[in-house]
């Protein structure tokens, strides 16, 4: 027989592990949240809203002046003045030698709301070029209200076509 020697062994082993995980229980059950350390629960994002839509392809019916792409539209309404986020992610191509520039802006309620607009001039160089768009924004204090989030766009040529337009908004408090 034996002296014990291994059974000791395998006893501290399995008491270490089970201190461990003890010690890790009482960490992430209690410590941690006391901390504010550790992953955030479905609670902590109970107040988060998002909002999404998305349209194959679109054109403009007329050019040299900024109109909304049609079909493209987020509607949301808020109780409490809230955080905004937005993302627009699309293609456009321009396709023809008259048409060589796009200009493009969020707006809300029909207001735009970009500081700035996401400009695209093609220098004539091939008959076909497409350019990748991806605008986001932030809004620390939307007040409560009912909203729509729309992109607009001026181009100089109907010919040129939107493709795989995404708009994605978020709100929090």
């Amino acid at each position: 027989m034996g002296n014990g020697k291994g059974i000791a062994y395998v006893g501290l082993i399995l008491g270490l592990i089970g201190a461990g995980l003890g010690g890790y229980a009482f960490y992430d059950g209690t410590i941690a949240p006391m901390l504010g350390l550790g992953e955030p629960t479905s609670e902590d994002y109970s107040d988060v809203n998002s909002y999404y839509t998305e349209l194959y392809s679109t054109t403009l019916a007329s050019t040299g002046i900024y109109l909304p792409l049609p079909g493209l539209v987020v509607s949301f309404n808020t109780t409490e003045t809230v955080t905004l986020h937005f993302l627009y992610t699309a293609y456009v191509r321009i396709s023809t030698a008259s048409g060589n520039l796009v200009n493009i802006r969020i707006a809300l309620n029909n207001t735009a709301i970009t500081t700035n607009q996401y400009y695209i001039e093609k220098f004539n160089v091939i008959p076909q070029e497409r350019f990748a768009i991806n605008m986001q924004n932030y809004f620390p204090a939307l007040p409560p209200g009912n909203y729509n989030l729309t992109v607009w766009a001026l181009v100089d040529h109907t010919s040129t076509i939107f493709y795989m337009n995404s708009l994605y908004a978020q709100t929090h408090t």
